[in-house]
């Protein structure tokens, strides 16, 4: 799927911060309190959980609902822009589902959100999507600088997502492809914020 580069960086943009990925993922099941989360999330500190909360809340991915009881409550639920990215996470759970065990399974989708929380992971995922590209068109289109863009590239290439080229570019290996999947949901849910996002 071909989708305009600043629309997807600015998209994948609202996504930046770690454990962001996991509290949408948390709140796909349904509407959640604050200590609902935090259970589902037992990694995540209290400030942190509430710093992304009100991040994703200004983002237009999660709305927030003040319950009138005794004591009063909040609750927290994904909007039709966040429920978009149920597609983005069932093709990471998807890719890091091979195997059978289900505690595996959620540790390597846990790992996998993790990875790509990491400080421009989501963006050079999203720079690569149309092809194998150069260092410096990478640096160039997500802005990340030299040191950052090198060290994220060899932590893909580590883990088997992407390889280098004869020519020196950068392209998803074939363990990769199968992980492309997710950033062609990405675009999917890009091009369908695009509006908001701009």
């Amino acid at each position: 799927m071909q989708v305009e580069q600043g629309v997807l960086l600015a998209a994948v943009g609202r996504l930046r911060g770690r454990w962001t990925l996991h509290v949408v993922h948390a709140l796909l099941a349904g509407p959640a309190g604050f200590n609902e989360l935090r259970r589902a999330i037992p990694a995540v500190g209290p400030s942190t959980l509430a710093r992304r909360l009100g991040e994703l809340e200004a983002a237009g991915i999660v709305s927030r609902t003040v319950i009138d009881a005794n004591p009063p409550g909040t609750r927290y639920a994904l909007t039709p822009t966040g429920a978009g990215l149920r597609p983005v996470l069932a093709e990471m759970a998807a890719w890091a589902g091979d195997a059978s065990d289900p505690d595996t399974r959620h540790h390597q989708l846990d790992d996998l959100m993790a990875l790509m929380q990491e400080r421009w992971m989501l963006e050079l995922h999203c720079a690569l999507l149309p092809g194998p590209r150069r260092f410096t068109d990478l640096a160039r289109d997500t802005g990340v600088n030299q040191v950052t863009l090198t060290a994220r590239l060899a932590d893909l290439e580590q883990r088997g997502l992407i390889h280098r080229l004869d020519d020196g570019s950068y392209a998803f290996s074939a363990t990769g492809e199968g992980f492309h999947r997710v950033g062609e949901a990405l675009a999917r849910w890009a091009t369908d914020v695009a509006p908001a996002a701009g």
